[in-house]
């Protein structure tokens, strides 16, 4: 006899919570932690713009995530980590319950496996619990989705209200909101005509839809955008750019891990040709937030530098897709189901490795790096120098205010270093195995290594490695 459909709801729904659960229990503990570099910098901004005016009309830089920096300037500048990460981790679980309410026309076992992907998924959990936009804008996003979808279906002002104040929030989170924009616009486009409904009363919803993100988008540029700062970063390669996007995404080991990546990517491609076939408008909002509004921006940007969050906001829709396959290749009988079990191996233990990292390591120990400083400093040289003159000074002031005795401590810009070298010196090291040799510096002073500070090897954070220049002695607390 078939089970009944209210106890096919009923498993779905427990299945569903559970999932959402789990996503949001892995944002909360990863929430925990130092800050990193990123979000001191946020904070710092919130305090220089002083007022929520402030934080459209006076900062104009790029690590100005609106919505983000409010946050921050309404917690203050002496809140714990939890609190300032709180709306990341928030939008992470109002990401994860959209999902459940099945976007984008997801059966049930879609739905549980694009949950499962992204309750996981490496980069979702990283950006979702740090005190960033991208979080918030990828829930927008998919919120977006979940709004447009039921105004497609039938068209009511109030449906149209709700997509139109999502998609300014997704602006107001992080401006790599405008591929998912861009991609609604494609979806509905696409939608109407093969429909051909062009009634008032559609066309009016979907001119609300669509025109108060047109004009936030506006006023943002009056008021910040036209005279915008870009902080800058590590210059990059496109397709190291690219691969490290899908290695984090899809929690691949680089090298001859990422070939499995070759594999989600030809399912999802796979899942848009099937769209394409069944003549489903989807194909064309995945079409254009996955390649087309991408490229775009790689092929006509004029930014010297380039990171995997700033192509975050499409993430959770590749994930949707493979998730679509997966299910897909589990009801095709006992060889698709193999190969699904396969796949979902190779996500869950890559994505694993890479959250046991993430929850024990946290974005880097640059507190405790600081408290072993302040403890091994002789009063008469607490000088300190590094290997970069904006990130390292950024990290050591914030948390040396925190300490007591930090203010004891010396930084030394490179420029200053002639014929005496910093006591200590620290270098920052992005990768998973850093460079733990000892140095000479320009001839001044040579350095060992005393101490290393890890970082789960993300995309977020790095090692901090602290050397001590050989003919100052034994360290006083070693």
């Amino acid at each position: 006899m078939p089970t009944p459909s209210p106890r096919r709801d009923r498993r779905f729904w427990l299945a569903a919570l559970a999932l959402v659960a789990v996503g949001a229990l892995l944002r909360l503990l990863a929430a925990r932690g130092d800050l990193w570099l990123d979000e001191i910098w946020s904070l710092q901004l919130a305090g220089v713009a002083g007022s929520v005016a402030g934080v459209f009309t006076a900062l104009h830089h790029d690590n100005n995530h609106y919505l983000n920096t409010v946050w921050l300037l309404w917690c203050g500048p002496a809140a714990g980590p939890l609190l300032y990460r709180a709306v990341s981790v928030a939008s992470g679980a109002v990401m994860l319950a959209a999902l459940a309410a099945r976007p984008l026309g997801l059966d049930r076992g879609q739905t549980l496996a694009a949950l499962l992907l992204n309750a996981v998924s490496p980069l979702l959990v990283v950006l979702q619990s740090e005190a960033r936009g991208y979080g918030l804008a990828m829930a927008c996003a998919v919120a977006g989705a979940l709004c447009l979808g039921r105004l497609l279906d039938e068209p009511r002002p109030g449906r149209a209200a709700a997509f139109a104040a999502i998609a300014v929030a997704g602006l107001l989170a992080h401006l790599t909101f405008l591929f998912a924009l861009t991609a609604f616009a494609a979806w509905s486009a696409v939608a109407l005509l093969s429909r051909r409904d062009f009634r008032s009363r559609t066309l009016a919803c979907f001119a609300v839809a669509f025109a108060f993100p047109g004009l936030a988008l506006g006023a943002l540029w009056a008021l910040d955008l036209r005279v915008l700062k870009v902080g800058g970063g590590p210059e990059f390669e496109r397709v190291a750019v690219l691969r490290q996007l899908l290695r984090e995404t899809l929690g691949l080991q680089s090298g001859f891990g990422e070939l499995a990546g070759a594999l989600f990517l030809a399912a999802a491609l796979f899942e848009v040709a099937r769209l394409i076939r069944a003549r489903r408008a989807e194909w064309a909002f995945y079409l254009t937030v996955l390649v087309l509004a991408p490229t775009l921006v790689i092929l006509g940007s004029h930014a010297e530098y380039q990171a995997p969050r700033y192509f975050s906001v499409a993430m959770p829709f590749l994930l949707v897709l493979v998730g679509s396959v997966l299910a897909r290749l589990w009801d095709s009988g006992w060889l698709g189901r193999g190969g699904a079990a396969l796949l979902l191996a190779v996500f869950l233990v890559g994505s694993a490795r890479e959250l046991f990292g993430l929850v024990a390591l946290g974005r880097g120990h640059y507190r405790e790096a600081v408290a072993y400083l302040i403890q091994n400093s002789p009063p008469d040289d607490p000088t300190i120098g590094s290997d970069h003159d904006f990130r390292n000074p950024m990290l050591l002031a914030y948390f040396a205010r925190q300490l007591a005795g930090g203010d004891v401590l010396q930084y030394e810009p490179q420029a200053q270093w002639t014929t005496h070298a910093p006591r200590w010196f620290i270098r920052h090291d992005p990768s998973e195995t850093p460079d733990t040799r000892d140095f000479s510096l320009g001839g001044v002073g040579h350095y060992h290594l005393e101490r290393q500070f890890p970082f789960y090897g993300g995309i977020s954070g790095w090692h901090w490695l602290v050397y001590r220049r050989a003919d100052s002695g034994s360290a006083p607390g070693r």
